[in-house]
């Protein structure tokens, strides 16, 4: 079967996902999180892209990125190739961490933009990993709280704006927004996911553990 041709558009916000192969762990402990972490942090600044949101589930990875009119496949392909070179050497094992291609979806307003932060930064509730988004420490929900991302991957201007122009009312708004779980804009975002036979199941499985 003919694979189905990746739509990109030069200046645009992807919702990207990653996963194991097989559905299997690609995070094993904390060491593991912080290397894929300081690898996004090396490829966003090498292709000098913005990184609005992130989430490094057990088994899969979501990612917010604004390309910067830079070739978003040649991006995944380096930041995925250079995490499962570490991954394979550290757990003596070979073949493929990743499952096949990555899912891009284009966001395509802000009305989706703002949505999509809100569905990546609440997976780990959602798996019932956490009882709340600020507990989590792998997503980049704690970057729009705090003064700054200390880890500096994460671009929170943008989507604080749409909140408010002050920076602290923003973050205290849409601490209230993710927080709330009867909310339009999240369904429509589960649901664009689901048409496009992403992560559902993953998450799923993370459920279970």
């Amino acid at each position: 079967m003919p694979r189905v041709r990746r739509e990109k558009c030069p200046n645009s916000i992807y919702h990207v996902i990653v996963r194991g192969n097989n559905r299997e762990d690609i995070f094993k402990d904390y060491a593991d999180c912080m290397c894929y972490l300081s690898r996004l942090k090396r490829y966003k600044e090498k292709f000098k892209m913005e990184i609005y949101a992130y989430c490094l589930m057990t088994n899969h990875v979501h990612l917010v990125i604004y390309d910067n009119g830079q070739d978003i496949s040649k991006f995944m392909h380096g930041l995925s190739l250079s995490y499962a070179i570490y991954f394979n050497k550290k757990y003596d094992r070979c073949g493929h961490v990743f499952q096949g291609r990555f899912t891009s979806l284009l966001v395509r307003s802000d009305e989706y933009f703002v949505y999509v932060s809100k569905y990546v930064h609440r997976n780990p509730v959602k798996a019932n990993i956490v009882d709340d988004v600020l507990q989590y420490n792998w997503s980049s929900f704690k970057a729009y709280m705090s003064e700054k991302d200390k880890l500096e991957i994460v671009s929170t201007e943008r989507l604080l704006k749409y909140f408010s122009d002050d920076v602290k009312k923003g973050k205290k708004i849409y601490l209230s927004y993710v927080r709330n779980i009867e909310d339009e804009g999240e369904a429509e975002a589960a649901s664009v996911l689901e048409t496009s036979g992403s992560v559902q199941n993953d998450e799923e499985q993370n459920k279970k553990r």
